[in-house]
């Protein structure tokens, strides 16, 4: 299997098991997509093993987008999505996943409509061959 199979692997497993839990949960955004929304943002990755052993690390962001007169109703959102994922049992056909972890989080103040907030969580995870 290669780094980028395992990183695949990662990306689909941690949204089936999100989109599990919030049924509007995107891979992606749409042009015009409006707020409220949780995606999946960045995926960063590195390779602690071998070419044909390898062992990733995997960072995985979850953006959530929300439009409102309240940070509470953002944080709400953050934590539908990305309780989903921290500590889940992630599945894949030939590839063994610790469990995700949240590292950091920002949930931001309202930008400048007055109206929108934003929120990022990183997780981490590692992924190898099983």
């Amino acid at each position: 299997m290669t780094e980028m199979e395992l990183v695949e692997a990662a990306r689909g497993a941690a949204f089936e098991v999100i989109a599990a839990a919030v049924p509007d949960f995107l891979d992606f955004v749409r042009q015009d997509t409006q707020p409220p929304f949780s995606m999946l943002g960045d995926i960063d990755f590195e390779n602690d093993g071998s070419k044909h052993a390898p062992f990733l690390n995997i960072t995985l962001e979850l953006i959530t987008v929300y439009r409102g007169k309240d940070r509470a109703q953002l944080i709400a959102l953050m934590g539908a999505a990305g309780g989903a994922l921290s500590d889940a049992e992630l599945v894949a056909p030939g590839v063994e996943f610790s469990r995700p972890r949240l590292v950091n989080g920002s949930a931001s103040g309202a930008g400048p409509d007055g109206v929108t907030f934003a929120g990022v969580q990183t997780f981490t995870l590692t992924a190898e061959p099983a």
